[in-house]
């Protein structure tokens, strides 16, 4: 599941979402230098009379389990590394606005001084705005009857099928051979991974 801060201002309808390539691991510095580019471009526009055109900017991030020592620990991992979103209308002089932030390196697309917009749906996904047809299967990634290999625990390397998923519980039932007869075994899905 995606975790992201609410966006702190409204756009209309014309502004759009950009993916914008920063220098690695420095996601959160340009997200800060962005915001106060943002705060900067609404007084001006303030003050001249006109609607500003840069709105919100995001680092996506999602919590992930991870077996740290034996234990399950919940972490908050970038969904995106080396990259940050910016909502904005696109303009020659708000591409170079966020173009010259310390850190950012390019606009994202195959003509980086006319970059294409990200699609809307990939947009309400990292927003966490869901669509009612999608399942739980993003949730725990695994379904019943794909082959997975189990990669810790006293079943490490292990392959297996998986008979049952409990989503809610994150846990998933495995069967593995052992000694040539079908044995279940029932694993957090953290210790899993596709076969």
């Amino acid at each position: 599941m995606s975790a992201v801060s609410p966006l702190r201002h409204p756009a209309p309808r014309g502004a759009r979402w950009f993916a914008v390539q920063t220098q690695a691991s420095k996601e959160h510095r340009v997200r800060q230098l962005l915001e106060l580019l943002i705060e900067d471009e609404r007084l001006e526009a303030g003050e001249e009379g006109r609607d500003p055109e840069i709105f919100n900017v995001l680092v996506p991030t999602h919590q992930t389990a991870e077996i740290r020592n034996g234990k399950r620990v919940e972490v908050t991992k970038r969904l995106y590394p080396g990259y940050v979103l910016v909502q904005m209308i696109m303009r020659e002089h708000t591409l170079h606005a966020v173009s010259a932030v310390a850190g950012v390196l390019r606009f994202v697309g195959p003509q980086p001084m006319n970059p294409k917009p990200l699609h809307e749906a990939e947009i309400n996904r990292i927003l966490g705005i869901r669509d009612e047809a999608e399942d739980e299967r993003d949730r725990v990634p695994f379904w019943p009857d794909q082959s997975v290999e189990i990669t810790e625990g006293p079943f490490k390397e292990f392959n297996g099928v998986v008979r049952e998923v409990d989503h809610d519980k994150g846990r998933v039932r495995v069967e593995v051979s052992l000694f040539g007869r079908p044995t279940s075994v029932d694993l957090d899905y953290t210790q899993l991974k596709r076969s």
